[in-house]
């Protein structure tokens, strides 16, 4: 529980759906469970009664479906606070959804949690505590990867998202994780999720435009929460395909792409696959034949982005009208 000597100002939590339609529903009504009782834990040191705000696109998901969600995660207990449910605008992609949940609220502080996540014990708490000081603004959480199968094992050795963490700690970081970050209101209104044609990336790009403005990022690695491999052979395909098209969107806004740089970020990439298999495999309890099973797993992924990054450079509406009509998160 927080140990305040002031109270905090109760955050707003906004829970975007578009993950979570990758996922089992079940998966949601969990993540909302857990929410519901970390806020019960920390209730006696907030200032305020506390909000969890759903976004949802009503092309993927009927108001009856998201009500029932929600009153499967409620059941018979009192929800503390205020818990409710939002359609975006028609056409909102992943970031929108965040910045139009950010317009619903005025909270003093404003949480995003992605619909596909399950927060561990103390997420919440971890992810507020450091605004005890007046300093930190801005809050990163841990997003780990679900390792309960062999796939899951590989794609966490190889992929974005760190180990869970045995040392919870607080210290200055330089990444900025979408799917599990706080920011102090006055902050997020002046530096929202920018708009780009692009699927992912625009959390690294805020992290430029704060770091450029001298705003400190905090890891707060206590704050956990567990994220599941991409879904299937085409949810793999999906996001190879549509990482490797925003990294050539995101270097053409330095100028003109060729396939030099292409191929450069693929050995970049190659080189972050054999390093992270490296340092991550004794951390999950992963053997040799795991480890080279997640090599090659990594080769294909990220030989997939060279594909499409090549393909955008000629073809830049390509990859999204191939792969966005099919694109549910």
């Amino acid at each position: 529980m927080l140990q305040s000597r002031h109270l905090l100002p109760a955050p707003a939590i906004i829970l975007e759906l578009e993950t979570a339609l990758v996922c089992d529903r079940e998966r949601v009504a969990q993540a909302l469970r857990v929410l519901r009782l970390q806020l019960q834990q920390i209730a006696p040191n907030l200032r305020g009664a506390p909000e969890v705000l759903l976004t949802y696109n009503r092309r993927h998901w009927s108001d009856e479906a998201v009500g029932t969600i929600m009153d499967r995660a409620i059941g018979a207990h009192p929800w503390p606070g205020k818990l409710v449910a939002a359609a975006v605008p028609a056409g909102s992609g992943y970031y929108e959804h965040k910045n139009f949940g950010f317009s619903l609220t005025q909270r003093e502080l404003i949480v995003f949690l992605d619909g596909d996540l399950v927060p561990d014990g103390g997420w919440l708490q971890a992810m507020l505590q450091p605004f005890e000081d007046f300093r930190v603004s801005v809050v990163v959480g841990n997003t780990y990867m679900d390792v309960s199968s062999l796939y899951a094992r590989c794609v966490a050795l190889f992929w974005i998202f760190e180990a869970r963490t045995e040392q919870p700690q607080l210290r200055r970081t330089s990444r900025l994780v979408s799917n599990s970050v706080a920011f102090r209101r006055a902050l997020f209104a002046k530096c929202p999720f920018p708009r780009r044609d692009t699927y992912r990336g625009q959390c690294s790009e805020l992290a430029r435009i704060l770091e450029s403005k001298g705003i400190a990022l905090y890891l707060s690695s206590g704050a956990q929460s567990c994220h599941p491999p991409p879904k299937g052979l085409s949810g793999f395909v999906e996001r190879a395909m549509f990482s490797g098209h925003d990294e050539c969107v995101y270097c053409g806004l330095e100028g003109p792409v060729g396939t030099g740089q292409a191929f450069a970020a693929f050995t970049r990439d190659l080189a972050s696959v054999r390093e992270r298999v490296g340092r991550r495999a004794s951390q999950i309890g992963a053997g040799g034949a795991v480890a080279v099973m997640a090599c090659i797993l990594g080769f294909a992924f990220y030989s997939l982005k060279l594909i499409a990054f090549l393909i955008t450079i000629k073809s830049p509406q390509v990859v999204r009208r191939t792969w966005g009509a099919r694109c549910s998160h």
